[in-house]
């Protein structure tokens, strides 16, 4: 995807661009289940290890630090796949959005339905 402009106008331009950009994104538009589950393990294996390490982090203030820090890119991670579970994005199937939707809403201390 190449961002050019040229002599018809910005307008012209801009419409363009746009339909790259549709055209880019479209293949990202549909739940994937082997991406999804590929998601789900990476980000347990994640949070778990996290927690196996926080005694060890605990030692000394700067690991201690660094662990909260990508700690929190884990959490940012979980609230991700918790809303596109809750959009009916991340699975094809409803249940499984709202099983996972449900749990990731659990660590996330955030209510999966109203």
């Amino acid at each position: 995807m190449v961002w050019k402009l040229s002599q018809v106008g910005p307008v012209d331009d801009i419409k363009q661009n746009v339909e790259e950009v549709k055209a880019h994104v479209a293949k990202f538009s549909r739940p994937d289940t082997y991406l999804a589950i590929h998601t789900l393990i990476i980000t347990a294996v994640l949070y778990t290890g996290f927690f196996a390490a926080y005694p060890y982090a605990a030692q000394h203030w700067a690991l201690w630090a660094a662990a909260v820090f990508l700690r929190a890119g884990v959490n940012v991670r979980i609230f991700i796949i918790f809303h596109d579970c809750c959009h009916g994005n991340f699975f094809r199937s409803r249940r499984a959005n709202m099983i996972v939707g449900r749990l990731t809403g659990a660590l996330q201390y955030t209510s999966y339905s109203a």
